[in-house]
């Protein structure tokens, strides 16, 4: 029978706490104090990159609240070869080739231009 009774309290004690909490008002920033924040977007401050995080706030889509400021985003792992780093002809034998480097670190790779030209060879007759 006690226990019943403590659970009970307990419950309505909850109730009532939470009861309070949805009626606090928000203390964010920039944050209009009838807003509930229904829905909430990333705004990236500092894209990621293949070697170094980047960050976003999280903001309220209605009121424009910061809710979060300075989350975290993993680096992405993905290298952005834009970068074009030297031109290698092609000859006979081998395939030239353009090679890039990423944007964001030391990464390269080669893109193949031109296919192998072939031997040429002359005939003296």
């Amino acid at each position: 029978m006690q226990k019943t009774n403590l659970s009970r309290r307990l419950a309505a004690v909850l109730v009532v706490v939470l009861q309070i909490l949805v009626l606090i008002p928000c203390k964010t920033q920039n944050a209009d104090a009838s807003c509930r924040h229904p829905y909430v977007q990333d705004v990236v401050t500092k894209p990621a990159t293949c070697v170094s995080t980047g960050l976003k706030d999280q903001v309220c889509s209605s009121c424009k609240a910061v809710l979060k400021k300075d989350v975290e985003i993993k680096a992405t792992g993905i290298h952005d070869f834009s970068v074009q780093k030297s031109t290698t002809a092609a000859t006979c034998t081998a395939a030239g080739y353009k090679t890039m480097k990423c944007a964001n670190c030391t990464a390269t790779k080669n893109v193949p231009t031109t296919a192998a030209l072939g031997h040429n060879y002359l005939s003296n007759h």
